[in-house]
């Protein structure tokens, strides 16, 4: 494993401002290039967390020594040493380094948790670099692989896998007693096994909600972190929905003896053979405040997802953004990789992408950060460069007026006549050839 590499790329751009209400509809904001490697058997994910640091991971799809976390905002990457788990297997004890995943990660006040399944590892940060807290070992037999929410000492667990049950398991774990403190079983059908194609996830949360969503009905739940059912909120936008659950339901009838949670290469070939992913399914969600969840959702039969924007108290719902789900012309396919949304507090997302170094076959891991006025949690801040060309964040609130303008407006003349008036100028650089500017003057 090769060094890691701390270079910077600032590639930040003025926001500009067409009216109080509306942005552009995506920007670059930066660039990084965060470290390389010689596989590509790893996949860059946001944590999960109430935390509104920018953290990254490097998910491990097999067992390794290390994996790897990097604040962009501090630009730092730190190199964790992954803690060997133990693993009894026909009453054979041995020791191995689990896969870490970002569903299976949860980041909360300089604390990480990770399960792998029947236990939790902790990891603590002191001065940017994250050190080993323990393990603790859950007390039933059942398995979680994702960590869902955090509330008040206690952690919402979550299984999304087939285990021989059409269901989802979701159990709240009070971290300081280790003891599990009740369930809520949640009738998945055979959505479940969507699951086994790593792109999709159930789950959603914030400081007051637990989302649970069906993969293929339009349809969320809604808990509260005592797990008891709030509400059912249906999203539906068509009806491709209908044709995908009975395509799945069918072929799961008819070979239903051949689908066991001990053969998941068997589940994988099954579903490819139905070609499931050209169907409509429900992808993934994230809450972007206490009142409104984005629910990624992919077309039938096209290269299409869509985002809708659901608000919970009102149940209205539609479709803001329609975008390519593969291929890299638009920055939104990003957040269909990886099985959590990357989307942070301050409405940037990232993408990422791997490229051929050109000394030898490694890859290069960077990172893109966008901002969309769409997925922006909070419309009343504008970032804008200063003079000096620093990032400065702007309370709309501040202003009774907004103006935008380029190289033809007098703003000195204008500022005379409205010193008093609270308006906030925004330069809009033009490119005009010098002909062009004298003729107008």
């Amino acid at each position: 494993m090769k060094n890691n590499i701390y270079k910077y790329v600032c590639l930040y751009a003025a926001y500009i401002l067409f009216s109080c209400n509306s942005l552009s509809a995506q920007q670059k904001t930066a660039s990084y290039d965060l470290f390389t490697r010689a596989t590509d058997n790893t996949t860059i994910s946001k944590f999960n967390g109430n935390t509104s640091d920018k953290l990254l991971m490097e998910e491990v799809f097999s067992s390794s020594k290390y994996f790897t976390i990097t604040d962009l905002g501090k630009n730092i990457t730190d190199t964790v040493l992954n803690t060997p788990v133990m693993y009894i297997n026909c009453n054979d004890t041995f020791f191995y380094y689990h896969s870490v995943q970002a569903s299976a990660a949860y980041y909360i006040q300089d604390t990480l948790f990770i399960t792998f399944g029947y236990g939790l590892m902790t990891y603590v940060r002191k001065n940017n670099h994250f050190e080993s807290g323990g393990i603790t070992y859950f007390n039933t037999d059942k398995r979680f692989y994702n960590i869902i929410g955090y509330k008040d000492g206690k952690l919402i667990l979550g299984n999304q896998r087939f285990e021989g049950e059409f269901i989802y398991g979701i159990a709240s774990y009070d971290v300081r007693k280790n003891i599990f403190i009740n369930e809520y079983i949640y009738p998945a059908g055979t959505s479940v096994l969507l699951n086994y194609n790593d792109i999709f996830n159930a789950f959603a949360s914030n400081g007051k909600f637990i989302s649970v969503m069906h993969l293929i009905n339009p349809v969320i739940h809604l808990l509260d972190y005592d797990l008891n059912l709030i509400d059912t909120v249906n999203f539906t936008v068509n009806d491709d929905f209908r044709l995908t659950k009975r395509i799945l339901d069918t072929n799961v009838a008819v070979n239903k003896h051949v689908l066991s949670a001990d053969r998941p290469k068997e589940i994988i070939m099954f579903l490819d053979k139905i070609n499931i992913l050209d169907y409509y399914s429900n992808t993934k969600q994230i809450f972007i405040n206490d009142s409104v969840l984005l629910i990624l959702t992919r077309r039938m039969q096209s290269d299409t997802c869509d985002i809708i924007k659901l608000n919970i108290r009102s149940k209205a719902h539609e479709i803001i953004r329609s975008y390519p789900e593969y291929g890299y012309s638009s920055p939104y396919v990003h957040l269909n990789i990886g099985d959590i949304v990357p989307l942070f507090d301050d409405g940037t997302f990232i993408g990422y992408n791997t490229r051929l170094d050109s000394t030898d076959e490694n890859f290069i891991y960077y990172i893109n950060c966008y901002k969309s006025d769409l997925l922006s949690v909070d419309s009343n801040t504008l970032l804008l460069e200063d003079r000096k060309n620093q990032l400065q964040n702007v309370n709309l609130d501040n202003y009774d007026n907004i103006i935008v303008f380029d190289e033809y407006f007098c703003k000195s003349c204008f500022e005379k006549k409205a010193r008093e008036s609270g308006i906030l100028f925004i330069f809009k650089r033009k490119v005009t050839d010098k002909k062009r500017k004298l003729s107008i003057i």
